[in-house]
């Protein structure tokens, strides 16, 4: 829907993608027979979405917005909306958003999993403006911040006297330490009238396992569980987001729209991103800035592909034709990650989504295959 007007034809939505993404209520419908229960369900559940049509045009997304303040009949529209924005054109993150929206409805607990800048912070924010208490405060603390007990002490009562009886994120909770991990364990036993979901990373599980992450904060705390996967895993959120952020970067410093080439958004679609989501962003920003209509390969930093590589070099079996690609890719994330993270190993695990030890076996196998990608580590 833009502007009060279904669109029905996908190729009128591709040719309009760039005032879509701007604006806050879309359909596309597949089947123009949908038209009466998709403006039902934008006026009664109050979001909008972008179905996937076949083939779908290239870039649509599923824009979520909270849409508590629209009235019941009245006609949803950008100015009448909202809340947040979550973007999720793949088909595993658009499973995620639905399972987010419903647990919008509870007032349980929920942990949200997945490594540094995939947006599980957004999710929460999400899930609060999806329910019942959209209305009331939205606060997120890090209590790993805490310098010592008594700062804790004081950050968890301000966060959740801050919330009141709104949404409190207790954010990486993975980073607790043992005495940490009790004084947020009392607050979530104690009685309260804000609702809990905290983050962590992927790593959170094997120090439950471990013993070095409590049992029962764990479980109260994971009523339900979300993970959510890296960008590398949803490569299909690429071309939106990094349209919206090219957009977004090209409006703040009053520069004019770009177009990214089909051959770079390509190479964008198949990259490791080990700083997921915020890598992006910032990819788009200094792109934003360069003096080009169309951005090309170079402009992000990729090389063109020598054709004479892409051959094998003697027929192969599809075993060892992949082992090849696989080692190949290894490589390359490894000193991706390990760059992004400034040559810091604990730190490059925990944006891989991996335990110390576990990143260093990846390490100590890439090493193997062509030189040494962490020689200019740090612990």
């Amino acid at each position: 829907m833009l502007g009060g007007r279904l669109l029905r034809d996908p190729t009128e939505a591709t040719d309009t993608l760039g005032e879509l993404l701007a604006r806050a209520v879309v359909v596309v419908l597949a089947d123009p027979s949908q038209a009466e229960d998709a403006a039902r369900d934008v006026r009664d559940r109050a979001f909008a979405l972008i179905e996937r049509v076949d083939p779908p045009p290239p870039g649509l997304a599923l824009l979520v917005r909270s849409a508590a303040n629209v009235a019941d009949g009245s006609a949803a529209s950008a100015s009448t909306l909202a809340g947040p924005t979550f973007i999720a054109s793949s088909r595993a993150m658009q499973a995620i958003v639905g399972r987010v929206t419903t647990l919008a409805s509870s007032d349980a607990p929920f942990l949200l999993i997945g490594p540094e800048g995939t947006g599980k912070r957004s999710l929460a924010r999400l899930a609060h403006a999806r329910g019942s208490r959209a209305s009331r405060p939205f606060v997120v603390v890090r209590p790993s911040d805490a310098a010592d007990a008594r700062a804790l002490e004081v950050l968890l009562a301000d966060g959740l006297d801050a919330a009141g009886a709104g949404t409190l994120v207790l954010d990486r909770v993975d980073a607790l330490s043992p005495g940490a991990q009790t004084a947020v364990l009392e607050l979530v036993r104690g009685a309260s009238s804000a609702r809990f979901v905290a983050t962590a990373l992927p790593a959170v599980r094997a120090a439950e396992r471990a013993g070095e992450f409590s049992t029962e904060l764990y479980y109260r705390l994971a009523r339900t569980i979300v993970d959510v996967p890296p960008l590398a895993e949803r490569a299909d959120d690429v071309p939106v987001l990094a349209y919206t952020f090219l957009r977004e970067a090209a409006d703040r410093y009053g520069l004019p729209a770009k177009r990214i080439s089909a051959e770079a958004l390509r190479s964008l679609k198949h990259s490791p991103f080990p700083g997921n989501v915020p890598e992006l962003r910032t990819l788009m920003e200094q792109a934003a800035t360069i003096p080009r209509d169309v951005l090309a390969l170079g402009d992000f930093g990729f090389e063109r592909p020598n054709s004479a590589r892409r051959k094998l070099e003697s027929p192969t079996s599809y075993v060892a034709a992949r082992r090849v690609e696989l080692e190949s890719f290894e490589r390359r994330y490894v000193e991706a990650v390990l760059s992004f993270a400034g040559g810091n190993i604990t730190r490059a695990a925990e944006i891989a989504g991996m335990d110390r030890a576990n990143f260093r076996r990846l390490m100590k196998r890439a090493k193997g295959r062509a030189g040494d990608p962490a020689t200019r580590t740090k612990a």
